[in-house]
């Protein structure tokens, strides 16, 4: 198979050419399976580990899924108090009031989950 152009980047102007010879012998018919291979998720992470915020104050945390070639490597967040801390669809967590929270992410291949403990302060 020689391949004549390849685009990736999702454009809609992407043109791509391929070009394939196949050699059978003793057939007559061929059967070409496209297969699209998945990586699973193996783990997740979440930095940083704690954070220390006062009151109003807002903090982004990162939620990494491993390996870093996983396929779907989107997750969700969550806060085991809210009226403590919130935290944004993208992670970034708001300081409501004194006390602490566990911010929660969790892949949504495999369900994996990783924590970081906030603990807020009145200013």
């Amino acid at each position: 198979m020689v391949i004549t152009a390849l685009s990736s980047d999702g454009g809609t102007n992407d043109i791509v050419t391929f070009t394939t010879e196949f050699k059978v012998g003793d057939a007559t018919t061929i059967q070409v399976i496209d297969t699209d291979e998945t990586v699973a998720a193996t783990g997740v992470t979440v930095t940083p580990a704690t954070a220390s915020l006062v009151v109003g104050a807002t903090h982004q945390l990162t939620g990494t899924v491993q390996p870093t070639d996983a396929t779907d490597r989107t997750g969700t967040w969550t806060t085991s108090d809210a009226t403590k801390a919130t935290v944004s669809s993208t992670g970034l967590v708001t300081a409501v009031a004194a006390g602490s929270a566990i911010i929660t992410f969790k892949s949504n291949d495999g369900n994996f989950t990783a924590t970081t403990a906030v603990s807020v302060t009145a200013s």
